[in-house]
C-alpha cells in the first residue's frame, strides 16, 4: 500500500494504492487523516480510485476517519470507488453518490441519519465514466 497526500484550495486528498486490508494500509490511512485533522484541514478526501477492495478492517478505518472528521467539525469523503470496493461500501450501508454531486450526497446522508444531524460524516462519490 502506498500513500500520498495532496492539498489544494482547502481540500486535502489522501491517495492510496493497493488493497485496504488488515495490516499496514488501514493504519496508514488513520495516521494520515488524524494528522490532517490536527493540521486543521476541514475537507479531506480519500481518492479510492486505486483501491481494488477492502476487508472489514479497511472499511472500519474508512468509517473511523469519517467519525473523527465529524467530531472535528470537518468533512471526510471517498471519491473514485469502483468495482469491488464500491460494492463493499454500498453493502455496508455507507452513503454513495454515483455521479459526484456533493449536494445530493450530503442531503441524502443527512436524511438517513435523522433530524439531529446537519451534515454527513462520510460522503462517497464516484468520478469518471459510469
Amino acid at each position: 500500500m502506498r500513500a500520498r497526500r495532496e492539498s489544494r484550495e482547502g481540500l486535502a486528498t489522501v491517495v492510496l494504492r493497493g488493497p485496504l486490508t488488515l495490516g499496514e494500509a488501514p493504519d496508514r490511512l488513520l495516521e494520515t487523516v488524524r494528522s490532517l485533522l490536527t493540521q486543521g484541514f476541514q475537507r479531506i478526501q480519500l481518492d479510492a480510485s486505486r483501491i481494488p477492495y477492502a476487508d472489514a478492517r479497511g472499511l472500519g478505518a474508512i468509517a473511523e476517519c469519517g467519525s473523527w472528521a465529524l467530531a472535528a467539525g470537518a468533512e471526510f469523503s471517498v471519491a473514485g470507488a469502483s468495482g469491488m470496493l464500491r460494492e463493499e461500501l454500498q453493502i455496508t450501508g455507507l452513503p454513495c453518490e454515483p455521479r459526484g454531486d456533493s449536494r445530493a450526497a450530503s442531503g441524502a446522508a443527512a436524511r438517513r441519519s435523522g433530524p439531529s444531524s446537519t451534515r454527513p460524516f462520510l460522503r462517497v462519490v464516484r468520478t469518471g465514466a459510469a
